[in-house]
């Protein structure tokens, strides 16, 4: 008996991916948001862009932009655990030289 093109291990494999992205596809909006932490929604923005899912995609993006809007600088830095590696001083600098960027706040 002959294997057909549906068969062998690239096609299993193709399956299920296909399967995999469909039920990304299918839950994005709660897929994005839930529980993992920032961790978890990097990893899930990482595997939405390297799968080819949009929506995943967009829902994770979305949910980065929900995180950050109407927050200072130091809430988004403690929310996704990134270090400040500028100086008091750097950051006095930096402020001086582009004041018109923090007239907002």
């Amino acid at each position: 008996m002959k294997p057909t093109a549906a068969s062998g291990p690239s096609s299993s494999a193709a399956n299920l991916a296909l399967k995999l992205r469909a039920a990304l596809a299918a839950d994005a909006a709660a897929w994005a948001v839930s529980s993992g932490g920032s961790r978890g929604l990097l990893g899930r923005t990482l595997a939405s862009n390297f799968l080819d899912v949009p929506a995943a995609l967009a829902a994770c993006v979305d949910a980065v932009a929900s995180g950050i809007r109407g927050r200072t600088p130091a809430e988004i830095r403690a929310r996704f655990g990134i270090a400040n590696d500028l100086s008091r001083q750097e950051e006095e600098e930096i402020k001086a030289d582009c004041a018109w960027a923090f007239d907002c706040c």
